[in-house]
């Protein structure tokens, strides 16, 4: 089955699916349908996938890095080249959502490829981020402007890293707790240490009969604090009892 046919059997499926609402719009909400549609997205994923993978037509050169919720055109390339290499991304957000989903498929991606990717940076396991070293494997698996024709994945895992590139900064967030109350703080990802670029959501969780209040550090308000790591940081979450 050609791509063509795909897209027209996910359109009928879609078509097919949605009918009821216009019957019986109430038993439907956005976010049920953004579901529905969500899955379809994967299931053609899936298949174009299963399909790129016997005609070897598919290719895709990355230029820019991604993170942990950007929205671009990118991620859906991304995407597609990650269930070409084995991994289930089960995003959402749609097919152009970077969550954490995404994230933990690359992070597997990087551990298949350790030898290029975490070795040469001393990092003992996938961050989730697409960054330089990243890009520049799928770019020697899937990009359109060489020839890929006899890749040997298994060489391309074992070999050590060879591509010219500057060494990746490293930060931290150091977290502490303050008020009468009290709680912890949890993050995603949860590293000890981030490479310049990743994106850190900050949650704080009050224990039984407190009260979470704000932050104070490099985090403000209310809400999870979200940090772009281009320095070392730190967040005190308050907790009122």
């Amino acid at each position: 089955m050609n791509l063509k046919n795909l897209l027209v059997v996910g359109t009928l499926a879609l078509a097919f699916i949605l009918s009821p609402v216009v019957t019986h719009a109430q038993t439907f909400n956005i976010a049920d349908l953004n579901a529905i549609i969500a899955d379809l997205s994967r299931q053609l994923m899936i298949l174009q996938s299963q399909q790129n993978q016997n005609t070897g037509a598919w290719c895709h050169t990355f230029n820019i890095n991604l993170r942990i919720e950007m929205i671009d055109g990118e991620v859906s390339a991304l995407q597609t080249a990650l269930v070409n290499e084995g991994f289930v991304v089960n995003e959402r957000g749609g097919i152009n959502y970077y969550g954490d989903s995404m994230a933990s498929a690359v992070s597997g991606f990087q551990e298949k490829y350790r030898g290029q990717i975490l070795t040469p940076n001393n990092l003992p396991r996938g961050t989730g981020y697409f960054g330089p070293a990243t890009r520049a494997v799928m770019n020697r698996l899937y990009s359109c402007n060489k020839n890929r024709d006899g890749i040997d994945r298994t060489l391309l895992n074992n070999e050590s890293q060879s591509d010219d590139h500057n060494p990746i900064a490293y930060y931290t967030i150091t977290t502490s707790t303050a008020g009468t109350g009290s709680g912890t703080i949890t993050r995603s990802p949860n590293q000890t240490s981030y490479p310049a670029g990743t994106v850190v959501r900050l949650t704080a969780n009050p224990a039984s009969g407190s009260t979470f209040s704000d932050w104070d550090g490099n985090c403000s308000g209310p809400n999870d604090c979200v940090l772009t790591m281009n320095s070392n940081k730190s967040a005190t979450a308050n907790f009122n009892q």
